[in-house]
């Protein structure tokens, strides 16, 4: 697992919820990802948001 400096990226692109995409915007939160970089996982407080393919790996390890 790897973690990224907070970016908007294309795996979110088709998330309707405000909060993702102003938070990636913004830099807020962690961001990480599989060693592939096809599955995200962004941790914005209290909630966390997946995105690309499922990886239970990523999921367990987090």
């Amino acid at each position: 697992m790897k973690e990224h400096a907070v970016r908007t990226i294309p795996a979110f692109q088709s998330w309707q919820k405000n909060m993702v995409h102003y938070g990636l915007a913004s830099g807020v939160g962690r961001l990480f990802s599989d060693d592939s970089e096809r599955s995200f996982l962004y941790d914005l407080g209290n909630f966390l948001f997946l995105a690309g393919e499922s990886n239970k790996t990523l999921w367990t390890t987090y």
